[in-house]
């Protein structure tokens, strides 16, 4: 429990409210009841005061035991004049004082241990250190030698993992091409629209602009621009339109022309991607079975 939560603890045990602690410490009733809640910090006179209310020793009412100590420690050694010594110090700045104190008696402590060393034992002293600086530094670099060794058998798993993840990829990919693709040769149509010819991996380039079109299906005046994918992403709608197609015309200028409706084949298929490809005039292929089934017809052609 800390020191404000005894502090009223033992105010309700003895049955007094706050304006009569108040009261009694000459303090407004708001500043006693920042107190209370902890945000006015508690001096050490305060401290003492709230409990000679109480009946009690002052340090009851500290939250720890090394506290209790500090507090008694200081309170013995300078209870003649106590209340001029931290009439504002509060608590925790007693605290740091002890602390401050403590390590000031360490230094002085090792300080003297030095000093009485002769010329052999100071050198030999520090042999000691330096051997023991030396052992620290070379367990470090043997703990980091494990730690890298270990960080590289990481990474060649993970690198293992992430080509035979990219080989599965690779193959579904390859699968999807080849199911689309067959489908497609045995029954060239796309909603009411047959076709001639399926091409498969139709590629080109022309200065700055190169590019490859996964299924591209052709008759007289009309022409179907299909991207295959295992699971399409939305981006692919946007790049469709605004890639897939203008490079097509461009890279293939006798099909400037065309009527050219432009789809996505895509083995998994979800309801956001039906919506925007509805939106944007995009068509979409899917598996269904061993069957194509198309979830759209196309709705506009550029």
């Amino acid at each position: 429990m800390e020191t404000v939560e005894k502090i009223k603890h033992f105010r309700q045990l003895q049955h007094l409210i706050q304006e009569q602690m108040a009261e009694q410490l000459c303090i407004s009733p708001n500043t006693y009841g920042s107190i209370e809640r902890g945000e006015t910090e508690l001096t050490v006179p305060r401290l003492i005061k709230i409990a000679a209310i109480f009946q009690i020793p002052p340090s009851v009412l500290l939250d720890s035991f090394s506290d209790q100590f500090i507090f008694n420690s200081f309170n013995i050694r300078d209870n003649s004049n106590s209340q001029n010594l931290y009439a504002s110090i509060s608590i925790e700045q007693l605290k740091s004082k002890y602390e401050i104190e403590k390590q000031q008696i360490i230094i002085e402590q090792k300080e003297k241990e030095i000093t009485h060393l002769n010329e052999q034992e100071f050198w030999a002293l520090m042999a000691k250190l330096t051997i023991e600086q030396d052992r620290r530094y070379a367990e470090q670099d043997r703990q980091h030698d494990l730690l890298e060794a270990q960080l590289a058998k990481t990474d060649a798993k993970l690198n293992k993992v992430a080509k035979l993840f990219g080989d599965m990829n690779n193959n579904r990919g390859a699968e999807a091409e080849e199911f689309f693709f067959h489908s497609l040769r045995k029954h060239p149509r796309i909603a009411d629209i047959n076709f001639d010819t399926v091409h498969r991996n139709l590629s080109g380039e022309k200065g700055k602009i190169s590019d490859e079109f996964d299924l591209v299906l052709v008759n007289g005046d009309s022409l179907a621009l299909i991207e295959v994918k295992t699971k399409a992403h939305l981006d692919l709608v946007d790049k469709m339109i605004e890639k897939k197609i203008p490079h097509l015309k461009i890279l293939f200028p006798h099909f400037k022309n065309y009527k050219i409706y432009a789809g996505i084949a895509s083995l998994v298929t979800y309801p956001d991607l039906i919506e925007k490809m509805n939106e944007k005039g995009l068509f979409l292929l899917t598996q269904q079975g061993k069957h194509l089934e198309m979830i759209n017809p196309p709705l506009q052609h550029w």
